[in-house]
């Protein structure tokens, strides 16, 4: 992201994990990134109060750590990173995530650190997150069944050849 973000000083870059796939139009989740508003998959649930176990020792473990000498606020929504979307101005953002990171994962060696450090300074550094889950699927939890599914394409295609009707339908 931040080397697209380099290269691009006045796009914005969307970065998706590979375990997604487009339902929607591609533009509709660039147009959501603006100045105040970055993108990120869905909005899944608030850390200061979800009751779960696995939620519960990670602010126990987040209570423990700090970033910059501060102590880490729990009080904030947990995104889904399967999306992320950045305007050229977020930039700096992500040089405080890595930060962020280095800082704070040694105190909790979970994955959703890096979610949720990305939800957090995103919430208090842009403002508003947009989710994109209404064009875009992130199929994490249900891996199987969409690779199933890809795997049975991707056969399809491989024995098509390239005078069959997919190909002959393509514009020039």
């Amino acid at each position: 992201l931040e080397d697209l973000l380099r290269r691009h000083p006045s796009d914005p870059v969307l970065f998706l994990d590979a375990d997604t796939c487009w339902t929607g139009e591609v533009g509709a989740a660039f147009a959501r990134i603006g100045v105040e508003t970055a993108v990120m998959h869905e909005r899944e649930y608030f850390v200061g109060t979800l009751g779960t176990p696995q939620i519960r020792n990670f602010r126990r473990r987040m209570r423990r750590a700090t970033f910059r000498g501060e102590p880490i606020d729990v009080e904030a929504w947990m995104w889904n990173s399967g999306a992320v979307g950045l305007h050229p101005s977020h930039a700096p953002i992500l040089a405080d995530w890595i930060d962020y990171l280095d800082e704070v994962h040694p105190w909790n060696r979970k994955p959703i650190v890096e979610q949720y450090a990305l939800s957090w300074l995103l919430q208090r550094r842009v403002g508003a997150i947009a989710p994109c889950s209404d064009v875009l699927d992130h199929y994490w939890a249900d891996k199987e069944r969409h690779l199933t599914a890809i795997r049975g394409v991707l056969r399809r295609l491989r024995a098509l050849a390239p005078n069959d009707e997919f190909f002959s339908r393509a514009e020039p």
